[in-house]
């Protein structure tokens, strides 16, 4: 057993006598790339990002084709009432009406008291024309009054001594002149 031992004594001394560091060796070659190993699961989403400037405006699109009507709308509420407008100018004076016809006769009136007596002098003789759509006073006579009788005749005066009427709707129209003489 002694040879045993001391076989293995002498053994592990040369084996420790062998295992003494000696200077470093060259590097050997690059391996062959290994294949890749099985995907990991996806990381978290990062922060968004700044927003980036906005582009151009793009050109415009065609026109699409008209829509259906729509339905009409209630009718909305009143609005206030303007304010008033500014005062039109005058407009033109129109042109004179024609004269209307000689109205009724009104009642007679009263009887008066008597006057006193004048002093003498000249007299006066009225004399009255009509009849007729024309009329004249005499010679040396003065027309103090005259008139139509006619629906919606019309006079005409002619100097101091005549009168014409024309006929209006009623149809005929005549003169009345009272005339009087000094």
């Amino acid at each position: 057993m002694r040879r045993i031992v001391t076989s293995i004594a002498l053994v592990a001394m040369v084996g420790l006598a062998g295992c003494a560091k000696g200077d470093k060796g060259e590097k050997g070659a690059d391996g062959a790339q290994g294949s890749p190993g099985v995907a990991g699961p996806a990381g978290p989403a990062g922060p968004v990002g700044p927003a980036g400037a906005m582009g151009p405006a793009g050109p415009a699109g065609a026109l699409g084709a008209a829509g259906p009507a729509g339905v009409v709308g209630a009718v909305g509420p009143a609005g206030p009432a303007g304010s008033a407008g500014a005062t039109g100018a005058p407009g033109l004076a129109g042109a004179v009406g024609a004269v209307g016809p000689a109205g009724p006769a009104g009642p007679a009136g009263p009887v008066g008291p008597a006057g006193a007596a004048g002093a003498a002098g000249a007299s006066m003789a009225l004399h009255i024309v009509s009849g007729q759509a024309k009329g004249a006073c005499a010679d040396g006579e003065t027309m103090i009054s005259a008139y139509c009788v006619g629906e919606g005749s019309t006079l005409h005066i002619d100097g101091t001594s005549g009168a014409s009427c024309e006929a209006g709707s009623g149809g005929a129209a005549n003169a009345v002149i009272a005339c009087v003489k000094q």
